[in-house]
């Protein structure tokens, strides 16, 4: 999210208070997922949906089309202990378990049915 945003910041078409702003309004999204309570991560989500008229369009796209849809995915965490916040711990494991070449296969579903389809055929033979 940070990337895309940033980079359509960093051209010269907005002033330095839009700039700005696009910043702090970025922090405020990421204290949204910051929180381990699921009402307060869900009052601080709607409080700055009030605003997001006056986000630039880029935000505001962002905003709407993926974190609204994807919202209660992304914030499963607060309401079950153990689902973690972070993919870290899974991404350490893979990072010291596997070769450079598979590490990416694992980290979309597709990649990770294919391998285990290969492994359970090779187990058959």
């Amino acid at each position: 999210m940070n990337e895309k945003i940033l980079k359509e910041i960093k051209k010269n078409k907005y002033t330095t208070i839009e700039k700005i702003e696009t910043y702090r309004i970025l922090t405020e999204l990421k204290n949204v997922f910051r929180t381990y309570n699921e009402e307060e991560s869900l009052k601080r989500f709607e409080t700055l949906l009030n605003k997001s008229k006056q986000f630039i369009k880029v935000l505001r796209t962002y905003i709407h089309k993926k974190i609204i849809p994807e919202f209660q995915r992304l914030t499963n965490y607060t309401k079950n202990n153990f689902i973690s916040r972070t993919s870290n711990q899974a991404e350490q494991w893979y990072n010291n378990s596997t070769k450079h070449q598979n590490k990416k296969k694992y980290k979309t579903t597709q990649g990770l049915l294919e391998y285990l389809a290969l492994k359970m055929t090779k187990n058959q033979l």
